[in-house]
This record gives C-alpha cells, sequence and structure tokens, in this order.
C-alpha cells in the first residue's frame, strides 16, 4: 500500500474522505428554483397565448421539476445526508 492510499484509506476511516468537493448554497438553490418557476410560466403563456399544445409535455417537465426536484429539495437533503 503506497503512502497515498494510506492516508485515503485513513481519511475514510475518520470519516473526512469525501468524493467531491461540494458545499450547497441554500441562496443558489432559492435563487434556480425561482428563475426556473419562471421560465415554465413563461412557456405556459406561449402555450396558451399560441395554442401550441404540442409543448404541453415541456410544461408538465417543468412543473414536475418544481416540485418534484427543485435545488432546494436537493439542498435539504445533502444537508441532512451530512449531518
Amino acid at each position: 500500500m503506497s503512502p497515498d492510499d494510506r492516508a485515503a484509506f485513513e481519511k475514510a476511516i475518520h470519516g473526512t474522505f469525501a468524493y467531491y468537493r461540494y458545499q450547497p448554497s441554500l441562496a443558489g438553490a432559492i435563487i434556480f428554483t425561482i428563475l426556473f418557476s419562471l421560465t415554465t410560466l413563461v412557456h405556459l403563456f406561449q402555450l396558451l397565448r399560441r395554442r401550441t399544445w404540442y409543448f404541453i409535455p415541456l410544461l408538465i417537465g417543468g412543473i414536475c421539476k418544481n416540485l418534484l426536484a427543485s435545488p432546494v429539495h436537493h439542498y435539504l437533503v445533502l444537508q441532512v445526508q451530512s449531518c
């Protein structure tokens, strides 16, 4: 075992090892959720105004993204997992 592998092994045992160094930002999550919601509302407006019914799947995808997979949800999940 090389010294680098040994150091990684020690970090893994003591709980300081992380696969990626990502610290989520609640402010960023809220901003991007609001922006994505606004674009979804614009798509709804365009769909109703132009009667482009073939864009309904795009609208449904935007709604599901905002409700089920929003960045705020991911932020909260990552915060709970880090505890």
